[in-house]
């Protein structure tokens, strides 16, 4: 809970991202390679936080946004069938394990949030695309 009571800015969230859209702007931060990669998702969770949301609030910010999209992964075996996650116990270990083998540095943060989206990709090869669910 002190994670949503008081979110902070988790490490390159502000020294590496933030202080780039503030010295270049949307248009060319969004652009720019970091640490070697570039990092599509966390550069627009942070400039459209920065620049829909006063800048005190930006770690609200980076902080529900990294909830919404952690529980959007680990909600994907709930909605989405397969014959891996094919019972209510499959899907409930499934979820489970992603949640306790994450370390608690992992945790809504925009930084640590490839780690969620490499789970989500994961979730989409065990997921059988047929042309039935493709019509």
């Amino acid at each position: 809970p002190r994670y949503l009571l008081e979110p902070r800015l988790w490490a390159e969230e502000g020294t590496v991202y933030v202080q780039d859209f503030l010295d270049n702007g949307l248009q060319t931060s969004i652009f720019h390679q970091h640490l070697g990669y570039y990092s599509l998702v966390n550069k627009l969770i942070i400039n459209s936080s920065l620049s829909l949301f006063p800048f005190d609030s930006i770690a609200f910010a980076t902080t529900y946004a990294s909830a919404f999209l952690m529980l959007a992964v680990l909600s994907f075996p709930l909605y989405m069938e397969s014959e891996y996650w094919n019972s209510w116990l499959k899907k409930t270990v499934i979820i489970l394990a992603s949640v306790l083998l994450a370390t608690d540095e992992m945790w809504l943060n925009v930084i640590n949030l490839q780690f969620f989206l490499g789970l989500f990709v994961v979730f989409l090869y065990c997921y059988p695309i047929n042309s039935s669910s493709i019509d």
